[in-house]
């Protein structure tokens, strides 16, 4: 009975180290990660809206996909800092939360980083097909 009750007190803790620690190194790696664009966004507006653009100009399905991309980052950013005080939830007794509740946080969490990383993918595959037929439209240049 001992070793039942020490494995299951061994779990929880365990459980609330693990939300700790992956809280904070998601929550730092992200808002690392979201710097960059946020110094993109400023560096555009210093520079103006299309200096830089070139011949090739943005679209709008693009940029709106980009912009979702954005705050699913700031979201998920965000749900990382949750799951910080989550292990702090799980790891004191009065205030340790139902598996339920702490099942549906996790899944929560795993819904917006898929919905991020389905964001950026379609982001990048619109941005490849743009240049694909950036390229195919270009004339070809014999010698």
């Amino acid at each position: 009975m001992l070793r039942t009750l020490r494995k299951v007190s061994s779990s929880k803790d365990s459980l609330a180290t693990a939300f700790t620690s992956l809280g904070w190194i998601g929550f730092w790696i992200q808002l690392a990660i979201g710097a960059i664009p946020v110094f993109f966004a400023i560096y555009a507006l210093i520079l103006g809206r299309n200096a830089g653009a070139g011949t090739r100009g943005g679209s709008l399905l693009i940029e709106c996909l980009a912009i979702a991309g954005f705050i699913v980052l700031v979201f998920t950013t965000v749900w990382s800092y949750r799951y910080t005080r989550l292990g702090r939830q799980i790891a004191d007794p009065a205030r340790r939360p139902s598996k339920f509740a702490v099942q549906r946080v996790a899944w929560t969490g795993v819904a917006a980083s898929a919905a991020g990383i389905l964001l950026s993918m379609l982001v990048m595959l619109f941005e490849v097909m743009q240049l694909l037929l950036y390229f195919l439209r270009a004339p070809r240049v014999c010698r």
